[in-house]
């Protein structure tokens, strides 16, 4: 009987998450949209329309991406950094093409503390050896006050996986692609606790971030919103894409920055 009730109670879930998903593709602010090219879904773009992207790589390939906050720091997803020493991961900046480009050296990072390898908490800054030569191919982006309001299309970047988990479907040239953002209310009840408030998703069939594109920047208006940090498929509608809300973790980034600078480079610090 009890194996009947568990039966019974995953499909109530289920079912309810599919009408969440159902109702808000039904509102006029959430019309599906799709695209034929299947970063899912994106379009090739180059760095100085992005230049604050960086490709990280392990001795094996593309590990994910990171994003400059200025010209002493950079952040990321925590699982780039999950169960890798520091000097084991390549990070190359100011190229469209993720094996090219100016290698940063990381001296130090910190994971945020409640961290534990899920996609809650998922971040981590780091702190480069020298500060970047600022250009038109290498440069800070803000991190915004705010989140926009739900349903407005952002623009996600990087250099990732086409599909899911699928051999040889990334790109060496760097993509960017518009989603749909949606509020961690629609979100929680279709992966239930493993993402809290501090998450977002989008819901936009075929098109999405993908796997290996962990830690790539949502942007909107200029600003940094979010990074992605994964999900159980990419363009998705049931298991959609999900993100870390930046702005949720704005005062921890500034914290742990001045904590770990000298006054000069605490001048210089942008995340309004």
């Amino acid at each position: 009987m009890k194996y009947f009730s568990a039966f019974i109670l995953l499909a109530v879930i289920s079912y309810t998450g599919s009408q969440i998903i159902k109702q808000e593709l039904h509102d006029d602010s959430f019309k599906a949209e799709t695209n034929d090219l299947r970063i899912q879904g994106g379009e090739k773009t180059t760095i100085k329309k992005f230049p604050y992207m960086i490709s990280v790589h392990t001795t094996n390939g593309l590990r994910g991406a990171a994003v400059i906050i200025n010209k002493y720091w950079g952040l990321t997803a925590g699982i780039i950094f999950y169960r890798y020493m520091n000097g084991t991961l390549t990070f190359r900046a100011g190229s469209t093409q993720q094996n090219r480009g100016k290698i940063l050296k990381v001296d130090k990072y910190f994971d945020h503390p409640k961290y534990s390898g899920g996609w809650t908490d998922d971040l981590t800054i780091f702190k480069f050896t020298k500060p970047i030569k600022i250009s038109n191919t290498m440069k800070p982006i803000s991190i915004a006050s705010s989140l926009p309001k739900n349903g407005t299309m952002v623009t996600v970047s990087g250099w990732g996986d086409e599909e899911w988990m699928k051999e040889n479907s990334g790109t060496t040239q760097l993509k960017a692609v518009k989603v749909k953002y949606v509020h961690s209310k629609t979100c929680q009840p279709l992966y239930q606790d493993d993402i809290d408030d501090g998450n977002f998703c989008s819901l936009t069939p075929g098109r999405s971030p993908c796997a290996f594109d962990w830690g790539a920047p949502v942007m909107h208006q200029q600003k940094l919103i979010g990074i992605y940090v994964g999900g159980e498929d990419c363009g998705s509608i049931t298991k959609p894409p999900l993100y870390l809300d930046l702005t949720r973790y704005r005062q921890w980034i500034l914290d742990t920055i001045r904590k770990n600078s000298k006054s000069y480079e605490i001048d210089e610090i942008n995340i309004e």
